[in-house]
């Protein structure tokens, strides 16, 4: 009986074992995802795309909603390179793990947006992480944008631009580094002529 007893409390402390050694586990894995997000978001507001690159994998997928921006780190730089022109600040905000995704709230500002609506745009955004690489980041939803003030002061520009400077229409559509500098270029025009 004696020894009955002894090897359920031997069980039962190595289940207790067990569950502790999975929770932590589990906890420095969400603090491992959330330092990598963190690097990502680093490497966006300082420009450092070496930084950017460490964090994810070759094959990543960004996507606003439905809509398929880049499918691998060619492509990001890409994105990136038109991003950067415009300055951009990223606030990142509410991170929420679970096992290989986190899940913020981002603030961004930039040139072009201050232009578009005067204030930060706020959006959901969820990051899936697969062996300590984001592979995947999902826009999922605008906490903030006001596309009624974005869509027109766009539509403005675009004929404004139309009309003046015929030379560098069609930056709305190119995303590529000459496409940022062309808008960055139209929105200064812009502001300087009104």
């Amino acid at each position: 009986m004696e020894m009955i007893k002894e090897k359920k409390f031997v069980q039962i402390l190595f289940i207790g074992f067990l569950i502790t050694f999975i929770s932590c586990n589990a906890i420095q894995n969400s603090l491992k995802h959330e330092q990598i997000v963190t690097d990502y978001f680093k490497g966006l507001n300082t420009g450092d795309f070496s930084l950017i690159s460490k964090c994810v994998s070759d094959s990543i997928q960004t996507t606003e909603k439905e809509y398929l921006l880049t499918r691998n780190q060619k492509e990001l730089y890409q994105q990136f390179q038109w991003d950067s022109v415009f300055n951009p600040k990223y606030d990142l905000t509410d991170l929420e793990s679970d096992s290989n995704s986190i899940m913020a709230t981002v603030s961004k500002i930039c040139k072009r947006i201050d232009f578009l609506q005067d204030t930060a745009m706020v959006f959901k955004v969820t990051i899936d992480i697969k062996d300590s690489q984001i592979t995947k980041i999902q826009i999922t939803d605008y906490v903030y944008l006001n596309f009624a003030t974005w869509q027109s002061r766009r539509d403005t520009l675009v004929a404004w631009i139309d009309k003046n400077h015929p030379e560098i229409y069609g930056f709305l559509d190119d995303m590529t580094l000459k496409g940022a500098q062309n808008y960055l270029k139209a929105i200064e025009l812009y502001r300087n002529e009104k």
